[in-house]
C-alpha cells in the first residue's frame, strides 16, 4: 500500500528531494537493490510503488538474475511474461534460499508445492514405450532437459515455473551417440552437447527456443585411441562428468589420456594420465584418487591439428599437504565454467580414523586456484606452476533426527549453483534422502548445514535414487530426479508460481 495524508492524499509535499529522481535513474538505482527490498519498499513509497510494476525494471532484474546465478537466459521467454512472472523468477533464488533455511534447526523434510511425472514418452503413439534414460541434465534454469539413452539425445522443455504447461513429447531427438557434456554458446542464447561415437567427438548445437528446435553438427574430432567396447581396458564408456564442455574448448578423459580440443579451431593435445577428470576451472586440470592429486595447467601453446601426443613436459603436482590424509569422496565445481569464481573449488572428505573424538567424521573444504608469477613473466606460454590456497573449512553436521548420515553421501551430487554469497548443491545421503546444502562465505562462524529435500524418506532399496541422476537449481527451486525402477522423472517445483 503506498503512503498517502490524512484525507487519502498523496503526501506528495513531503517527499524528500532524493525520491524526485528521474524514472531512469531510479531504475539504475534498484538494479543495485536486492528484489525482495523493493517489494517491500514499494508498500511504503508511493514512488516506487507505480516504478514497481514496470516491465522493464524486471526484465533488467532477470537479465541480472540470471548473470548472477548463471541461469540459461533462454528459460525464461521475458517479452512474454506477466510482471507477476517476471518478479516470481527475479525473486525465486532469495525466496528459495529462505525457504530451506526455515528447518536448519531439526532437519525438518521440506515439502514441495508440487510433483509431477513426466514419463518421457518419445513419440504420441500411446502404445509406445517410454524413452530409457542412462543421464540427463538440468539445464541452469530448470525449464530445459537434455536426457541420453540408447545413442538417443533428446530436449525436453518442462516450463519454466509449476504452472506452465509441460511439453508431452521431446522438441527435438537425433540418433547421435553418447552425451557427456553439455555447455551454452558464447552468447549464451543456445545449447551445445559433446558427445562420444565410438572413436569420434562431437559437438552438437541447438537453440531450444526455435519452432523446430534441431540438433546441428558444429564440430568434429576422430581420437586416435582404441574405441569403446564390452571388453577390454576400454569397455566403460565416457559418462557426464568425465569432460568439461565451454563455448570452444573440450576436455575429456578417456582411459588412460587427457584430451584437450578447440573444437572451433580444430585442434588440441593428450597426454597420458592415470586418473579421471575431476574440475576444468578456466585452464588448470584436476584430477584425484583418494588422497593424492595431480594438477595440470592446460598447455594451449601445444595445440595443433595433428593432436601431438605430450610426454614428458607436464608435470603434475602429486601430493599437497593440506589435503592429508583426508580421502576425497566429492568435488564440487559450478556449471558453465564462466562464472568470476571459475577458480575456486569444493570438496568433501573423510577425515582418516584415530583422529580427535569430536571431530566430525566428514569435512566440506574449498580452495582457490592460483598460478605462479614466473610463467606469466617469461611470456613464452609455457605451462604456469599451480599453486592451491584453502579458503575454508566447514565441518559436516552429520546429526539429523538422532541418526549420522552426512559423512556418508553416496554418488549422485548436483554440481554448485547459487551466487557468491551462497554456493549450493544438492546431494544424495547415505539414508536415501535428498538434501541441499549451502556453503557460505569461509568463516568459522559459517559452517555447512544440511537439509533435506524430499518431502519423503527413500527406504526401499527398489525405490532408492539412481546414481547421477539429480538435477538441481536453486535459482528457480526446482529438483528433477529418477528412482530405480521408474519411468521417466519426477519434478518438484518448491516455490509457489506468482498467480496468473
Amino acid at each position: 500500500m503506498c503512503t498517502t495524508g490524512g484525507d487519502s492524499e498523496p503526501m506528495v509535499a513531503s517527499v524528500p528531494p532524493c525520491l524526485r529522481l528521474p524514472t531512469d535513474a531510479w531504475l539504475h538505482i534498484l538494479e543495485y537493490v536486492e528484489p525482495t527490498a523493493i517489494l517491500r519498499l514499494a508498500r511504503v513509497c508511493k514512488r516506487l510503488c507505480s516504478l514497481v510494476h514496470t516491465r522493464p525494471l524486471w526484465v533488467k532484474l532477470l537479465h541480472l538474475t540470471c548473470e548472477r546465478y548463471e541461469l540459461f537466459k533462454p528459460t525464461f521467454p521475458m517479452d512474454k511474461m506477466t510482471v507477476s512472472e517476471l518478479q516470481h523468477a527475479v525473486t525465486a533464488p532469495y525466496r528459495f534460499h529462505r525457504f530451506v533455511s526455515r528447518y536448519d534447526m531439526m532437519g525438518t523434510r521440506v515439502l514441495p508445492f508440487l510433483t509431477r511425472v513426466h514419463p518421457f514418452r518419445w513419440t504420441q503413439d500411446s502404445d509406445s514405450n517410454p524413452h530409457d534414460v542412462d543421464s540427463f541434465v538440468l539445464v541452469p534454469g530448470g525449464r530445459f532437459l537434455i536426457t541420453y539413452g540408447f545413442s538417443s539425445i533428446y530436449l525436453w522443455d518442462l516450463g519454466y515455473n509449476m504452472r506452465q504447461y509441460m511439453e508431452l513429447f521431446p522438441l527435438s531427438h537425433e540418433l547421435i551417440g553418447h552425451m557427456i557434456a553439455v555447455a551454452p554458446t558464447s552468447d549464451g542464447r543456445e545449447l551445445l552437447v559433446l558427445l562420444e561415437s565410438g572413436n569420434v567427438l562431437q559437438v552438437y548445437q541447438i537453440d531450444p527456443t526455435s519452432p523446430d528446435p534441431e540438433f546441428r553438427l558444429v564440430g568434429e574430432h576422430k581420437m586416435l585411441l582404441p574405441a569403446a567396447s564390452s571388453t577390454g581396458p576400454y569397455q566403460l564408456r565416457m559418462s557426464v562428468g568425465r569432460a568439461r564442455l565451454t563455448s570452444s574448448m573440450a576436455f575429456i578423459w578417456r582411459a588412460p589420456h587427457f584430451i584437450v580440443w578447440n573444437w572451433v579451431e580444430g585442434t588440441g593435445c593428450q597426454w597420458h594420465a592415470i586418473v579421471g577428470l575431476k574440475r576444468q576451472p578456466n585452464r588448470v586440470i584436476i584430477a584425484c584418487e583418494g588422497t593424492q592429486w595431480y594438477f595440470w595447467d592446460t598447455p594451449m601453446n601445444q595445440l595443433s591439428a595433428q593432436f601431438p601426443v605430450i610426454r614428458n613436459e607436464l608435470e603434475p603436482v602429486d601430493h599437497l599437504p593440506h589435503i592429508g590424509a583426508e580421502t576425497v569422496i566429492w568435488i564440487g565445481t559450478r556449471y558453465w565454467v564462466s562464472h568470476p569464481l571459475e577458480e575456486r573449488f569444493s570438496i568433501l572428505a573423510r577425515r582418516p580414523p584415530g583422529g580427535i573424538a569430536d571431530d566430525p567424521q566428514g569435512v566440506f573444504k574449498t580452495y582457490s586456484i592460483g598460478k605462479s608469477a614466473r610463467a606469466s613473466e617469461s611470456g613464452d606460454g609455457a605451462p604456469a606452476v599451480v599453486t592451491l590456497s584453502e579458503d575454508g573449512t566447514y565441518p559436516v553436521d552429520g546429526i539429523l533426527d538422532g541418526y549420522d548420515w552426512a559423512p556418508m553421501f553416496k554418488p549422485g551430487m548436483s554440481q554448485f549453483s547459487g551466487s557468491s554469497e551462497n554456493l549450493v548443491f544438492c546431494a544424495r545421503s547415505n539414508w536415501e534422502e535428498l538434501v541441499v546444502g549451502f556453503l557460505p562465505p569461509a568463516s568459522s562462524q559459517n559452517p555447512v548445514f544440511f537439509r533435506p529435500m524430499t518431502g519423503e524418506r527413500v527406504t526401499e532399496p527398489d525405490a532408492s535414487f539412481e546414481d547421477g541422476m539429480i538435477g538441481f537449481c536453486a535459482g528457480s527451486g526446482r529438483l528433477v530426479y529418477r528412482a530405480r525402477d521408474q519411468h521417466g522423472v519426477f519434478i518438484s517445483d518448491y516455490l509457489r508460481s506468482a498467480a496468473s
